[in-house]
């Protein structure tokens, strides 16, 4: 359950809104106490006390990652990270305040066709965030590329957000989602634009 706003979280930030709910936390808007007016987001991790040992021991871990992911990322594309911290037995980290609405919401709003030249405008720059996290030593991998997780500002850029399943790559698993150098640079080229183009119905 989502807690109430105006609760305060570390001493430092004020719940505003509830930006989205899921099976195993919540994101809130918040403000700074110390600057009123300025404003980030912070995820939660909720553990059920009736959860097991070993599924708490793994959504830590998962969500200790998603952290760890996020600290060595620095890209105009994907929110920054700032600090983690933890109370009430409930584990928190924060990071850049998106301003703006999904993909998903976009659509579900438009019922209809988006411009075609915004659409490959937001699809070149998630390809730009793509190319950068696979580009890391090792790649990360989303894993979870979807409109709800493609966000879009106020001044019409993109930002990708939800690293919660991300993975660095490791090619010593044999399910690693890695993708050919020829498959990437098809995607890079257009495969991927065109997908987009036909999934909001651009004519």
């Amino acid at each position: 359950m989502a807690l109430p706003l105006g609760e305060i979280l570390d001493r430092k930030f004020k719940i505003v809104k509830v930006l989205g709910e899921g099976g195993m936390g919540t994101v809130y808007k918040v403000e700074l106490l110390d600057r009123p007016g300025n404003y980030c987001a912070v995820k939660e991790l909720l553990i059920n006390p009736s959860t097991s040992e070993e599924e708490r021991k793994t959504a830590i871990e998962r969500f200790n990652k998603e952290i760890d992911l996020l600290f060595g990322l620095k890209h105009p594309r994907i929110p920054s990270f700032m600090l983690s911290f933890q109370e009430r037995g409930n584990y928190y980290f924060v990071m850049e305040f998106v301003p703006g609405k999904s993909l998903d919401k976009i659509l579900e709003e438009n019922k209809g066709p988006l411009n075609e030249e915004d659409v490959i405008k937001w699809m070149m720059q998630v390809c730009e965030a793509l190319t950068y996290i696979h580009s890391r030593n090792p790649p990360i991998i989303l894993r979870d590329l979807k409109p709800g997780n493609v966000m879009l500002t106020d001044s019409g850029d993109v930002q990708l957000i939800d690293f919660g399943i991300a993975r660095r790559f490791d090619p010593n698993k044999r399910s690693s989602p890695i993708m050919s150098q020829t498959r990437f640079r098809r995607l890079r080229q257009g495969v991927f634009l065109r997908r987009i183009l036909a999934y909001v119905q651009c004519e």
